[in-house]
């Protein structure tokens, strides 16, 4: 393993950074630096980072029309925030000459998170020849195995090549089938391998039209640092509930506002039940309204930050119905918080009886039955409940030390 890791640079591509996937792919990269292993991220995002390059394109015209779509996109959408479909119908960069900044960094691996409309599939293969350079397609969402949609909640046309697209107006079905087809040429064009979040996905990937037979796919949970979150004792009787805050429809906050009115009445609850209240402040008016204890922090701005949050936490509330992890899962149950959850595609694999609790049908109504019934628990009954997530499986599972062996065993295979 030395051996590889003396030569090697990985880079990282996607067009953005934002949400969780940014926090992860920056802390994957920040992690590998750490390793003494050369890494950079090139993306979109305009970032103050001398290890994060934006890329952009050199044609004005192209520049200009991308800020102006991304303003009306919406209206060429159905279902407007559910599959968060963001394809701009060209890409944003188109020549070698704007890639100059990958060449002269000149990897012998690209890892691609999220290229979206970001860099044409031709030019990526291009570079691919003149580096020799290996590709890793690694999914954070859905969006590099369908034709543009981030989420497909029920929606199987990956699996036929996103033909009759439910996320766009009609006239722009075609479009997406062609953008489907673009990415399942690339992909049968070039030497690459992918790396999916949970089992779950690998199981997605194998059953969309753009895998093909391809044989190198890893599973590799999100990898956490056991020196920054871990656990630690609290003994206030009050239980501390910690949500991440967000009015994108996935995200579930709607179903957590028609639970709390089931118990708007129930006083034992109020009393003892605490949210801490990270990300955005849309639930906090509701919060307030109706007399719910909370305390809002706002968005952390580093992991040790977002450590000292779970630390002070009890448990952890899910309510995302849409969603490949979250990623707080993994942190949640590296601090030891119990976490309740909705079914999304982590959630199903890492939660059992004795980390937390799944609820998998009547989100509202059995969510308000485990909140009842966590709010009845004593002080000594939830640390205890804390102290047996230590004999998780998980707990190896989502070390990032064990992840990066998994992952440099893999690099070693293509």
């Amino acid at each position: 393993m030395n051996i590889i890791k003396k030569n090697i640079k990985i880079a990282h591509l996607s067009f953005d950074l934002s949400a969780g996937a940014g926090v992860y792919i920056t802390r994957f990269h920040k992690f590998l630096h750490q390793k003494n292993i050369k890494s950079k991220i090139f993306t979109n995002s305009k970032i103050k980072d001398s290890k994060i390059e934006t890329l952009n394109s050199q044609n004005l015209i192209l520049r200009v029309y991308f800020n102006f779509i991304k303003k009306i996109n919406f209206f060429f959408l159905k279902n407007k925030n559910k599959y968060s479909f963001y394809f701009k119908w060209f890409y944003l960069i188109n020549h070698l000459k704007e890639l100059d900044a990958i060449y002269k960094f000149r990897p012998n691996f690209l890892i691609i998170y999220n290229n979206n409309s970001f860099i044409n599939y031709n030019l990526i293969l291009k570079l691919q020849k003149k580096l020799n350079l290996k590709i890793i397609i690694y999914p954070l969402d859905m969006e590099p195995i369908t034709g543009g949609c981030h989420y497909f909640w029920d929606c199987q046309n990956f699996k036929k090549g996103c033909i009759k697209c439910p996320a766009v107006i009609s006239p722009l079905q075609n479009q997406v089938k062609k953008n489907m087809q673009i990415k399942t040429d690339f992909y049968k064009r070039s030497n690459l391998g992918l790396i999916s979040g949970t089992k779950t996905l690998s199981k997605i990937i194998k059953g969309s039209s753009i895998w093909q037979s391809k044989k190198n796919l890893l599973t590799l949970y999100s990898g956490i640092d056991k020196k920054i979150f871990y656990p630690r004792i609290i003994y206030d009787k009050k239980f501390n509930v910690l949500y991440r805050s967000s009015f994108n429809l996935r995200k579930g906050e709607h179903i957590l506002k028609e639970t709390l009115l089931k118990l708007l009445n129930d006083s034992q609850f109020k009393s003892k039940i605490n949210f801490i209240v990270i990300g955005s402040n849309s639930i906090n008016d509701f919060l307030q309204k109706n007399n719910f204890n909370y305390k809002y922090l706002g968005a952390p701005q580093n992991d040790k930050d977002l450590s000292n949050i779970y630390k002070q936490s009890d448990f952890f509330l899910n309510t995302s119905i849409q969603d490949g992890g979250p990623m707080m899962i993994n942190e949640a149950i590296m601090c030891n918080l119990p976490v309740i959850s909705f079914p999304t595609q982590l959630a199903t694999e890492a939660i059992n009886k004795s980390n937390g609790f799944l609820i998998k049908s009547n989100y509202s109504q059995n969510l308000s039955k485990v909140l009842k019934k966590i709010s009845k628990l004593n002080r000594y009954q939830v640390n205890k409940m804390k102290n047996n997530i230590n004999r998780s499986l998980f707990k190896k599972e989502f070390d990032r030390e064990y992840q990066f062996k998994k992952f440099f065993c893999f690099l070693k295979k293509l």
